[in-house]
């Protein structure tokens, strides 16, 4: 039997309970690849929208959402369980929050299924390098 959550995404478009808006709604985000940006730096998450908009693979739109950091970050991924990339930068508020919080998604969250692209667009200096 199909759970209530697939019953109203195929509910009949004659429904009364149901509006036309929301309809269109649920079958864009199923229509859709979700992902997630994860930079503390404001202008990633600007070019990354500017470069994937109207983008489509496998005749689907991409979807972003946005996380600022760790923690943010694995809310999205609480309140979205349809995001299936995440493009993670390594370096924010510290040197490692990007490993740190890759770590949690697959230990915390247990969520093994998404894929998890680094970046590091840091150009700080490192002195023990």
């Amino acid at each position: 039997m199909p759970s209530s959550d697939e019953l109203f995404l195929f509910n009949d478009a004659t429904n009364e309970n149901t509006f036309e808006g929301e309809e269109q709604q649920l079958q864009q985000k199923a229509n859709t690849w979700h992902m997630l940006v994860v930079d503390d730096d404001e202008q990633i998450h600007q070019i990354t929208q500017l470069v994937l908009s109207g983008y489509k693979y496998q005749g689907q739109s991409v979807t972003l959402n946005h996380a600022f950091g760790k923690d943010e970050a694995l809310a999205k991924l609480k309140e979205n369980p349809q995001i299936c990339v995440i493009l993670l930068d390594v370096v924010m508020s510290t040197d490692d929050e990007g490993l740190e919080c890759a770590k949690a998604i697959r230990e915390e969250l247990n969520n093994v299924n998404v894929r998890i692209y680094f970046a590091n667009g840091s150009t700080k200096h490192n002195p023990r390098a």
